[in-house]
C-alpha cells in the first residue's frame, strides 16, 4: 500500500512543515506515506485556465501509478475520522496505491476532477492549501491510531 499527497506548491510556512513532519514520523512504514510537492505555474504569464490545465497534467502524471485518486475540492464530500479509518482499512487490505491531489491557488482542473474516484472537502471554510497537507496528514495518523485502538482519538 502507498499513500501519496501530491500538491502544487513548494513553499510552506515553517510551522506547517513542522506539523507535517511531526505526524509523518508517527505514521507506520507500511503505509508508505509520502508528500510530493510540485512547482506551481507562473500565473503572471498565463491565464488561469491554462495554469490549471498544466498543473492538472502534472498532478495526474505524478499519480499515474495509483489505483485510487482522491481530489481535494471545496465541493467534495466531508468525511469523518471514522469514515477515513474505514477507507484506510480497505486500502490496506486491498494493497491500494492512493494519491490525494491538491491543486494550486486556483484549484484543480476539470480533468483532475473527472479522473478522481472520490472528491473530498476538509471543511466548508476556505483554508490555505498548505494547511490542507497538514490536516490530511494528521487525519491519516488519527485514522491509523483508530485501527490499532490507540487512545489518541476520542469521541
Amino acid at each position: 500500500m502507498k499513500i501519496n499527497i501530491i500538491a502544487i506548491g513548494k513553499k510552506l510556512p515553517k510551522w506547517i512543515s513542522n506539523g507535517i513532519h511531526h505526524y509523518e514520523k508517527q505514521l507506520p512504514k507500511h503505509l508508505n506515506f509520502k508528500i510530493i510537492q510540485l512547482e506551481p505555474q507562473n500565473r503572471k504569464k498565463q491565464n488561469i485556465s491554462k495554469v490549471k490545465e498544466i498543473e492538472g497534467e502534472m498532478l495526474l502524471k505524478e499519480a499515474e501509478n495509483s489505483n485510487i485518486l482522491i481530489a481535494m475540492d471545496e465541493h467534495g464530500q466531508q468525511k469523518s475520522t471514522t469514515e477515513l479509518k474505514d477507507s484506510l482499512d480497505q486500502w490496506s487490505q486491498n494493497g491500494d496505491n492512493v494519491s490525494i491531489i491538491i491543486g494550486g491557488a486556483d484549484g484543480l482542473s476539470s480533468k483532475c476532477l473527472e479522473a478522481s474516484s472520490e472528491k473530498w472537502a476538509l471543511s466548508r471554510l476556505t483554508l490555505p492549501h498548505s494547511m490542507a497537507r497538514l490536516l490530511i496528514t494528521e487525519q491519516l495518523f488519527r485514522a491509523y491510531t483508530l485501527t490499532i485502538n490507540h487512545p489518541y482519538h476520542r469521541e
